[in-house]
């Protein structure tokens, strides 16, 4: 996979993460701009070029220029990586923070869907390690952004594991 994540602990430290940690692009820059300005025609030469070290302003551009998330502009570029010959080739790296399901996932399960009642048991389904695909479902459903999605089970682990296990 292209786009490398990152599992952290806690809200806190993935915040802190991300203010230390940039996105790279790494490889053939001129490849990755060429495919950019045929697939969205409506990026000029001007809105492609980018230097070594500012990919943060060249993505934060393309997501104003295109209307679309970081993660949906990521996901554009692992994409065309996938369209070039390896001599061509082209990474990104995110610093794109993620969340690990902690706890009683049955616990959180009944919260999220308390919270967000068009929720199913198939949206919720779930096995440890599958994190992204729980979040790609969810999105989806919801038609939230991830950082929200991941705010949300955050806060929700949170309260569970302050509740303490349930007295039967």
């Amino acid at each position: 996979m292209l786009l490398c994540y990152r599992f952290a602990g806690d809200q806190k430290k993935n915040s802190d993460k991300m203010k230390k940690e940039k996105f790279t692009i790494e490889g053939n820059r001129d490849e990755l701009k060429r495919k950019l300005r045929i697939d969205y025609p409506e990026l000029t030469d001007q809105d492609v070029d980018f230097a070594a070290g500012k990919e943060e302003d060249f993505l934060n551009h393309l997501e104003k220029k295109l209307g679309k998330t970081r993660h949906e502009i990521t996901v554009i570029i692992e994409q065309l990586q996938l369209t070039v010959p390896k001599d061509m080739a082209f990474k990104i790296t995110s610093p794109e923070p993620t969340f690990k399901i902690r706890g009683a996932w049955d616990e959180l399960k009944i919260k999220l869907k308390k919270k967000y009642p068009k929720l199913t048991d198939d949206d919720l389904d779930f096995s440890v390690g599958m994190e992204i695909k729980l979040l790609n479902r969810l999105e989806k459903k919801l038609d939230l952004p991830r950082e929200e999605i991941i705010a949300a089970i955050e806060e929700l682990q949170l309260e569970t594991h302050e509740e303490g296990p349930k007295k039967r």
